[in-house]
């Protein structure tokens, strides 16, 4: 933590150094009319308002008269701004306000010696005339300027002159790193949110290179350093909390953080963390989750998107992630390392940052602010990855979801989808009257005990495939368990072994035992469970995970 020194300032200086003060005025409602001539002094200001009703002289002495004399800063000039609400028909209520501003050239002290107010002694103070009568021409010699009032910026101007419609909806944002920063600075200035932050980082000088926050907030906490920053963005209250804590070991702020997920309209995960996401996914708690994350390079942009139901989890929209990057030729390198550079920013062995770009991160900044507004206004779920080329052109792939399908098997839970239950349903079709299979591609999730089954790599050429039985090859497999290996980082793997069964049964054979048993011996040996899969006829798909206990899920093709 950087200390820092704040120099206090004396009630004194800081009497000098206010050099305006500024008053309000609230006339009656009027119809529409014209200043046909802008007011050059005092008096013309007093006319302009007693138009309406309103004695500005007798009001002004008044307030001049209650203020605290001692402490008033009588050498600053005054401000008067009024308020002039206006009716298109006499008795309906105002649709708009004329707002006017006049800087007096007079000092306070001058302009109540003038006026008649009071008496300015040898000393600078004054002494208030009691019973003395206004001389209204003398407001006359008093000149004043016409200034130009302009608004604040809040939540609706901001959204307004981004050409968008203001919203407040409730946001809890897990993780305010680089892209997450940059995210939330781009939706508060379109006036888009009310955030609560949840982050347990500190700012640290090498952060600054990529983070929205500024040299001068390091040391502090990045969601109390945010909040600090979005509330001073725009008028509202853009940033309503800060929860300085890991998401996964809270301690004393669980219930804060449950609170906080409990009371959002969305919440939004740039953690980049696949512990985080899957922990979010898990959590019944709140409203649908949004994960963006960049890939190692900074090149690509990944948004997933839960639908508004919940009827695609994180969790699964991350697994059905990695099948495109697996299937479709243009992702194929999309989580390639390209760059490993690291740089070392301390002194401990752990002190290392990625060479990342910055603007890199400030592209899919914006275009991540972005897609959270139209995907905070579609119910459906979605999966979308921005792909950056050397010339900076930007391609979208989005892929629409498959239906998640889940059956429980002893203490575990099997989660895959219709695309691939289809895919493996096409796979027997093709070789009936014979049997074929292939192995599964998919992660487990050891803590949760979920299998999650997500590709499958088809029967080899050098199988076996008869009527009554099939004996899996080799020729080529290896090859490709590892190169899905590379193009997912690890995140995807050989999880088992499926078959078919021509005839439609798909209850286990002798010989689908001996396989399973050598399927246990082999998966155990890893710590993991054996999985074995037998497809029958009408897309029926038994499941066998640690056991031949059998859970029958059923599938159609015109799913």
């Amino acid at each position: 933590m950087i200390a820092r020194r704040i120099d206090r300032i004396t009630r004194q200086e800081q009497q000098q150094a206010l050099a305006y003060l500024a008053t309000t005025f609230q006339c009656p409602a009027q119809t529409h009319g014209v200043i046909r001539r802008l007011p050059k002094s005092l008096l013309d200001v007093h006319d302009l308002m007693a138009a309406t009703g309103v004695d500005l002289l007798s009001v002004l002495r008044e307030r001049m008269l209650t203020w605290n004399r001692e402490e008033a800063p009588l050498g600053a000039r005054l401000i008067l701004i009024a308020f002039f609400p206006k009716t298109r028909t006499a008795g309906k209520p105002p649709e708009v306000s004329d707002i006017w501003a006049f800087l007096t050239v007079e000092t306070i002290r001058q302009l109540g010696a003038t006026l008649g107010f009071w008496q300015v002694l040898p000393n600078g103070q004054v002494a208030a005339l009691i019973g003395a009568d206004i001389d209204r021409q003398k407001a006359s010699a008093i000149e004043v300027f016409v200034l130009n009032p302009s608004f604040a910026l809040n939540r609706s101007h901001a959204a307004l002159l981004n050409g968008y419609t203001p919203s407040a909806i409730r946001i809890t944002a897990v993780g305010a790193g680089a892209l997450g920063s940059q995210v939330i600075s781009k939706l508060v200035r379109g006036g888009f949110g009310s955030w609560v932050l949840v982050d347990n980082d500190h700012l640290l000088p090498h952060n600054v290179a990529r983070h929205e926050l500024p040299e001068s907030l390091v040391g502090f906490p990045k969601a109390l350093a945010m909040q600090l920053l979005g509330n001073n963005i725009i008028e509202d209250q853009a940033v309503s909390g800060a929860i300085i804590a890991d998401i996964l070991h809270p301690r004393d702020k669980r219930e804060q953080i449950e609170t906080a997920l409990k009371n959002a309209d969305l919440i939004l995960d740039f953690s980049a963390s696949i512990p985080v996401a899957r922990h979010l996914a898990a959590s019944s708690l709140g409203p649908r989750r949004i994960s963006a994350f960049l890939n190692s390079d900074a090149s690509d942009l990944v948004l997933l998107a839960e639908d508004t139901e919940r009827q695609f989890p994180l969790d699964c929209l991350e697994m059905q992630y990695y099948r495109e990057v697996i299937t479709r030729p243009e992702l194929s390198d999309h989580l390639a390392k390209k760059n490993d550079k690291r740089i070392r920013y301390a002194q401990t062995c752990r002190d290392l940052t990625s060479s990342i770009p910055e603007d890199l991160v400030g592209l899919h900044s914006a275009i991540a602010s972005k897609a959270v507004r139209w995907v905070a206004e579609d119910a459906s779920a979605t999966i979308c990855v921005w792909r950056t080329a050397p010339d900076l052109s930007i391609k979208a792939f989005t892929s629409p979801p498959s239906v998640i399908r889940e059956v429980a098997q002893g203490n575990w839970r099997i989660r895959t989808d219709d695309v691939l239950l289809r895919r493996v349903s096409a796979l027997r079709a093709e070789r009936l009257p014979n049997e074929t299979g292939g192995v599964f591609i998919g992660a487990f999730d050891l803590e949760r005990k979920i299998a999650y089954i997500v590709d499958t790599v088809p029967s080899p050429p050098d199988s076996t495939e008869w009527p009554v039985l099939y004996i899996r090859g080799c020729r080529g497999l290896p090859e490709r368990l590892q190169q899905i290996d590379q193009m997912t980082v690890g995140m995807l793997q050989y999880v088992g072994e499926w078959h078919s069964h021509p005839d439609g049964s798909t209850s286990p054979s002798t010989e689908d035992r001996k396989v399973f048993k050598w399927l246990s011996e082999h998966m155990r040996m890893d710590g993991l469970p054996p999985m074995m899969a037998i497809v029958g006829e009408g897309g029926i798909v038994s499941w066998f995970l640690g056991g031949l206990t059998g859970s029958r899920s059923p599938h159609h093709q015109s799913l």
